[in-house]
């Protein structure tokens, strides 16, 4: 080996980690972490920013199945231990309209 060639160290990659957006589908790039470390992107053309994946599923729940189970008889606390969501999340998504 020459003494002026430079030698690259192949044991680092660099991977561009791309998502498509969760609203419009066009391309996405990081934009920092959430406070537990998982990666948040942000979407270059309509600006949302969005994780690949979360941890709490109350925003997963319509406001719908929540009306639904209240005309159904259910109480807030027995729809929320039905849906898996916190009791305030069901009181504020069966107050809205």
């Amino acid at each position: 080996m020459l003494q002026n060639q430079k030698v690259r160290c192949k044991c680092i990659k660099r991977v561009d980690e791309k998502m498509e957006c969760k609203k419009c589908g066009n391309q996405s790039v990081k934009n920092g972490k959430s406070k537990i470390g998982i990666q948040r992107y942000r979407c270059k053309s309509c600006g949302i920013s969005f994780q690949s994946s979360y941890n709490y599923t109350s925003f997963m729940v319509s406001d719908d199945q929540v009306v639904l189970l209240t005309k159904e008889g259910c109480g807030i606390r027995s729809t929320a231990r039905i849906l898996s969501i916190s009791q305030a999340a069901a009181r504020f998504s069966a107050a809205s309209p």
